[in-house]
């Protein structure tokens, strides 16, 4: 019997599992990582550990990407107060007379 080389579909982790691993990568990134490379390390089949690699690759992406967008607002509201800016604290939407003006 000849093999084509292909994956066969048990090869592959369902649909329903990558759909899991998705929402969880968005939610909880660092334990998604955690949870990839621990099960990286565990797996045998070579088309299962990169489908591992590219969740724990997404999960350590979305945790940089939240790290920066983190960082970038903490340093811009830190230079509004260096250079005297205006500092308004949030109660309603923008231009409602729920803003105040903090002192």
């Amino acid at each position: 019997m000849e093999t084509s080389g292909e994956p066969v579909p048990q090869d592959e982790y369902p649909s329903s599992a990558v759909l899991g691993a998705t929402l969880a990568t968005l939610f909880f990134p660092l334990i998604s990582l955690i949870v990839a490379l621990v099960l990286m390390g565990q797996q045998r089949s070579e088309r299962k550990r990169a489908q591992l690699k590219t969740w724990a690759w997404a999960s350590a992406g979305w945790i940089a990407l939240q790290f920066v967008v983190g960082l970038r607002r903490v340093r811009c509201g830190l230079v509004l107060r260096a250079v005297g800016g205006p500092q308004w604290a949030l109660r309603g939407w923008s231009g409602h007379p729920g803003w105040r003006h903090v002192q």
